[in-house]
């Protein structure tokens, strides 16, 4: 899970991201840090620019900035307890 939070003061913009880690089911419960493949960073910053046109610069939501879904299949369900945002309580994979 990728958290952004973005802001627009006067005329410059600041965007904060933070990766969320998960634990291994088999090792000590250590938290590790995610590995991105080039095309799901390349989606996140297209959702990412699509959302601060609108938000912040009013633009319509045009579509151009929301590409179709990754082509990740999950198999295996979400699994809390070796999540670090649901351990913080700010994960929405159960919804």
């Amino acid at each position: 899970m990728v958290v952004f939070h973005y802001r627009l003061r006067s005329d410059r913009g600041t965007v904060l991201m933070r990766a969320f880690r998960q634990a291994c089911r088999h090792c000590s419960g250590k938290y590790e840090k995610p590995g991105f493949t080039k095309q799901a960073v390349e989606e996140l910053l297209l959702r990412l620019m699509g959302k601060i046109k609108k938000n912040c610069y009013g633009c319509a939501d045009d579509g151009e900035y929301n590409p179709v879904c990754s082509e990740t299949v999950r198999t295996k369900p979400h699994e809390s307890s070796l999540c670090e945002a649901c351990s913080q309580g700010i994960c929405c994979k159960d919804e």
